[in-house]
């Protein structure tokens, strides 16, 4: 390890005079210190700009691991070499959300119908799970011109809070049902009539909310896409079992989160014969660069270390017929999803079936225009109903005529706007439902199974889960910095830890008062404006102690993202946490490693003395694992004000929690609270 205590120059600077006798230096003097920056900032993506060198570093990783996804794709010469690496992705997809469940009783309620001209519309729920309930509307056509048994879509909403109702989802409903199809439109989790905490508390974001539930399944080991994947896979069950449906013939459409979810099953499900997912499919590295990851059912852990992104999600089901929708100026960037096809189309050629993949496109931003939903809705006409009227690839100047001065006030929007009667439950909460069960209460069923099947504690379990490399395996070097005197005599000392196997630098700050007494402290402190923690400073120097403040990665300077994110703003340990994600790693692990550089340097500072570990909020987490992995650099932790442990996170659906503090799987092994016992 390269010295830390040279000054630059040779020069020792001084900010206040030193003065015998006089009493610890006062907050605002710490304050001062620990407010000097120690890199240098430009606001851009560049590496230049040191406070986004972590979310840069990752950045790079994913482009990267994004465009090899792509290429795997086009390195395959033969259909036989396409199938097998569409059953990998498969197998390892469903592997990493946490597979899925057994098929249990659907025992589905129609709680009433309403007929409309040419259709009825029946309200619907079924039990994705033993009480947990869809609510949706299925649109039937009643039209003379079709007959029974009718091709059927699926039609999984996209982010609004009224689900089904929302105008434009129960629109689609309509229009499936005015061609001949039965059309199903359901509530997701956390919209329309399925939301699943205090209803006052859980209304106003649905991306909010499936964070929430997302923060959980990760701990588990789980996906949130799992949840909506198995919700979705149940809507097909129950399609298909009804008498007036040919089961041979389902296809699926969605817009923006329904796109998604449009994608997952068009990839997963072999029942769907067509797949018409809007508003979604671009590539990573795009909406990484434009927009930053989305809500955690959209994500999928370690996606990119087995090659799996967008063209996978179009891919997986070729050569199945397939429409995709893309708006010009969609924060899903159309340059991704230009690009997305153009691979697919590529691919699609090998299995000898060209034009079966096509997209339309429109003008604007991100919505279900009234063009790409109409061809979404023609195309699953001709392929499910063998309706060869119907021109493929669309001619797309006819639809977008379709868009000139359009409005949904003179369209039939089936029960959006009929307040009194379009709820499935009789309230519109299916929570209320007579055995009802939440998302929650499935998560807490599957923590108390994993609580069971634990195998004892040990730090080679820890490490296996977390990913933490040994502290030898951490090459740093602590980079000379700044010496300063402070009234009293206190030593401030500004240093740069410099990882060399990442290239990624920690900020540090040591204060050593004039005789040192007691174990050097390490502080590790949860915010992003370190001149707030002078006061605590302070009362450890009041103390003789010597104290070093570290700024893990997301944190102190290197706080800020690229993109807010939902429910963190622009707070960056959000945004890089759910990167890592795609990276199959976890913030923990990276800020432990930090910790555990910093508790080094404190440790050389000191002569080699073991280090007292103070740590407060989601720092705790890592702090945790830092002290249970390396045990001999430390002499005591001590935490304030936590973070809540995962179990209290798991039996409180109002409890916070961050994707910082989550280590994906790990309550399989032990709770972040176990470490410190």
């Amino acid at each position: 390890m390269k010295s830390s205590k040279g000054m630059v120059g040779g020069a020792l600077f001084c900010l206040a005079t030193v003065a015998a006798a006089t009493a610890s230096p006062a907050a605002e003097t710490i304050k001062s210190v620990l407010a000097m920056p120690h890199f240098q900032y430009a606001e851009n993506r560049t590496g230049k700009n040191q406070r986004l060198q972590f979310y840069h570093e990752a950045y790079m990783r994913i482009v990267a691991a994004d465009r090899a996804a792509d290429q795997k794709w086009l390195s395959l010469k033969t259909p036989e070499e396409v199938r097998a690496h569409q059953r990998f992705l498969t197998a390892r997809m469903i592997e990493m959300i946490g597979g899925f469940p057994e098929r249990t009783p659907l025992e589905p309620v129609v709680t009433g119908i309403v007929h409309r001209d040419g259709y009825r519309i029946e309200k619907v729920y079924f039990a994705s799970r033993p009480g947990f309930f869809v609510t949706g509307h299925v649109f039937v056509p009643e039209d003379s011109r079709y007959r029974a048994p009718y091709p059927a879509v699926l039609v999984p909403c996209g982010h609004s809070l009224d689900g089904k109702n929302y105008e434009g989802y129960s629109a689609a409903g309509v229009m499936g049902a005015k061609r001949g199809l039965v059309t199903l439109v359901y509530d997701p989790i956390d919209q329309g009539e399925r939301h699943q905490r205090n209803l006052l508390e859980s209304k106003w974001s649905t991306g909010v909310e499936h964070n929430r539930v997302g923060w959980r399944c990760q701990i588990l080991g789980w996906g949130a896409a799992q949840l909506h994947i198995w919700d979705g896979m149940r809507a097909i069950d129950y399609l298909v079992a009804r008498p007036d449906v040919d089961a041979a013939h389902v296809g699926v459409t969605g817009m923006s989160g329904g796109g998604t979810l449009s994608s997952y099953l068009m990839a997963l499900d072999p029942r769907i014969k067509v797949g018409c997912p809007s508003g979604y499919v671009t590539t990573l590295r795009d909406l990484c660069t434009f927009r930053g990851p989305q809500d955690h059912e959209q994500d999928v852990q370690g996606m990119l270390t087995f090659g799996l992104n967008h063209l996978g999600y179009v891919l997986m089901r070729a050569p199945q017929p397939e429409l995709l929708g893309f708006s010009h100026d969609d924060f899903f960037p159309i340059i991704g999803s230009l690009e997305t096809l153009e691979r697919g189309q590529a691919v699609y050629r090998t299995l000898g079936a060209p034009g079966m993949l096509q997209c339309i496109t429109e003008a604007g931003g991100h919505h279900w225009y009234q063009g790409i939903k109409t061809a979404h809705f023609d195309t699953l006409r001709r392929f499910l109903a063998g309706d060869d009227s119907i021109a493929f690839p669309p001619d797309p100047v006819r639809y977008r005529r379709l868009d000139i001065g359009f409005g949904y006030d003179n369209t039939d929007c089936g029960l959006s706007r009929d307040e009194t009667n379009r709820c499935v439950a009789a309230d519109g909460i299916a929570l209320h439902l007579l055995g009802a069960r939440s998302v929650y209460d499935i998560l807490l069923d599957e923590a108390r199974r994993q609580e069971a099947a634990r195998a004892p504690l040990a730090v080679a379990v820890v490490r296996s889960v977390t990913g933490v490399k040994p502290l030898a395996e951490v090459p740093y070097a602590a980079l000379d910095g700044h010496d300063f005197v402070l009234a009293g005599g206190v030593r401030a000392h500004k240093a740069t830890l410099y990882r060399e196997d990442s290239t990624l630098r920690v900020p540090a700050v040591t204060f050593t008062p004039p005789s040192p007494r007691g174990a050097p402290v390490l502080y590790l402190a949860y915010g992003h404006e370190r001149e707030a923690f002078a006061p605590r400073i302070t009362r450890f120097l009041e103390e003789g102690r010597a104290v070093t403040v570290a700024d893990l990665r997301a944190s102190g300077e290197t706080w800020k993202g690229y993109h807010t994110f939902c429910g963190a703003g622009w707070e960056g340990e959000e945004e890089l946490a759910m990167m890592y994600m795609w990276l199959g790693e976890n913030l923990v692990a990276r800020r432990t490693e930090d910790a555990l550089v910093a508790a080094r340097h404190v440790a050389a500072l000191n002569g080699g003395a073991r280090v007292d570990l103070v740590a407060s909020g989601v720092m705790a987490v890592p702090a945790a694992h830092a002290f249970y992995l390396e045990r001999g650099l430390f002499g005591t932790i001590a935490l304030e004000e936590p973070c809540a442990s995962w179990r209290r996170t798991l039996e409180d659906p109002m409890q916070d929690f961050r994707y910082a503090a989550a280590v994906y799987g790990a309550y399989k092994a032990y709770d972040w609270t176990d470490l410190i016992k």
